[in-house]
């Protein structure tokens, strides 16, 4: 049983995975905000950390970094719905930060427990 952040904007996304990890009796908190998320990080510690890199404020590639740089022990499952910012490799972004792997939105719950998974036997 792992420890996991899940940050999203959308809360019909949040509880979606929620429920998925919760169901694979994981320890999973919610946030909705990436500058909630950092905040709540400052007083728990997380096995792994699952981030929308867009979001309002403070961005997924923002919290990906400060996660990185601060909270190296956490390991980090990058989402985002790609399409309007083609010509950016965000996908690329994010991983370079920090993230293990970045998923595409919409993804199969199969590939997400797998990401995860992939995440905590990453370096721990």
């Amino acid at each position: 049983m792992a420890k996991v952040l899940v940050i999203d904007d959308d809360p019909n996304i949040g509880q979606v995975i929620t429920q998925l990890l919760s169901g694979q009796s994981h320890e999973v908190i919610l946030s909705y905000s990436g500058d909630d998320a950092l905040e709540l990080l400052k007083s728990e510690e997380f096995d792994v950390m699952i981030v929308d890199i867009f979001l309002p404020s403070t961005s997924g590639l923002e919290v990906i970094q400060a996660v990185s740089a601060n909270y190296p022990d956490t390991k980090i499952v990058a989402m985002a719905a790609f399409g309007a910012q083609d010509d950016i490799d965000l996908k690329g972004f994010a991983e370079r930060y920090g993230a293990i792997t970045t998923l595409e939105k919409p993804f199969d719950n199969e590939i997400l427990l797998k990401s995860v998974s992939k995440a905590l036997g990453a370096g721990g």
